[in-house]
């Protein structure tokens, strides 16, 4: 029996939070849940930091396949790990030239498996580290410079904050809206995109969050890393963060965001041991409703 959004909508998540703090491992457990009531799904994951095979270890249902290991990319390995109904792709990619190489073959793939593809998942873990390596791809592929010299004689000059700064709205930005929306819109499937959390910058100066983003996140106290617009692009955003200052050191998740513009921000949840992000968060008709046919 697979498992669907109560209206069969793409759902879109953003996981936040702090080194540590479990995305990968949250994301990791809706592949697990997929693969108990799933009809042959998978899980297509842009790894920028070589995280997953070591969170896999722990989800053995999930076997690593040696004859599906290949290099994809250069020095670059595309590795798929198995269960009875789910399967995992995980794409390594360290460049934002591989992140687009291994979104084509992960549109490639969706598309051959036809109705099936639509229920598939595209995970991109962590959106945040794909974000700063956009700026130094465009000034390399668009103006044909080093990005790296441009930075020593930003620096030279006495400058501070971005050297590529003047080319976000002319370019970069574009570029970057690009590769985001083809992920979010023009795949079809789920996906899941996970960020690491920056502080709320409430200054009034140019760098000040936008306003949306501080309304959404004004509970939690911190954003999303990367891409300032991402939040709001995304049916769920959900921060999981260290609670230190309770009787017990542990783990929770806030909803900043639910679905169709909806807070949530009084929904402090304990992550309970046992309870999965996707037993505690997706099948919860509270929060995201998914449900079992």
């Amino acid at each position: 029996m697979p498992i669907v959004s109560k209206n069969r909508r793409r759902e879109k998540f953003l996981l936040v939070g702090e080194m540590g703090s479990g995305k990968t491992y949250a994301t990791c457990s809706i592949a697990r849940v997929l693969n108990f009531w799933s009809n042959q799904q998978i899980v297509h994951v842009i790894d920028t930091e070589d995280a997953w095979a070591a969170n896999l270890e722990e989800f053995p249902e999930f076997e690593f396949q040696d004859d599906e290991y290949r290099i994809w990319s250069p020095n670059r390995p595309m590795s798929v790990y198995r269960a009875e109904n789910v399967a995992i792709k995980v794409y390594l990619c360290l460049t934002y030239q591989e992140v687009l190489d291994a979104t084509d073959l992960i549109a490639n793939d969706m598309k051959s498996r036809g109705a099936a593809g639509l229920e598939d998942w595209v995970v991109v873990d962590r959106v945040s580290i794909v974000w700063p390596l956009a700026a130094p791809h465009w000034v390399r592929t668009v103006l044909k410079k080093d990005p790296d010299e441009m930075q020593r004689a930003f620096v030279a000059s006495g400058k501070t904050g971005d050297p590529f700064f003047e080319y976000y709205r002319s370019g970069i930005n574009p570029m970057w809206a690009s590769w985001e929306n083809r992920v979010l819109y023009e795949l079809g499937g789920h996906v899941v995109f996970s960020a690491i959390e920056k502080k709320l910058n409430k200054e009034q100066n140019k760098f000040k969050d936008k306003n949306f983003i501080l309304m959404m996140m004004e509970k939690a106290g911190v954003k999303a890393g990367g891409n300032s617009g991402t939040p709001g692009l995304v049916h769920s955003v959900i921060r999981f963060w260290h609670a230190r200052a309770v009787p017990v050191n542990e783990w929770r998740m806030l909803t900043c965001k639910e679905r169709g513009g909806r807070a949530w921000f009084g929904k402090d949840r304990q992550l309970e041991e046992g309870v999965s992000f996707a037993d505690g968060y997706l099948l919860d008709p509270e929060f995201a409703g998914w449900k079992i046919v």
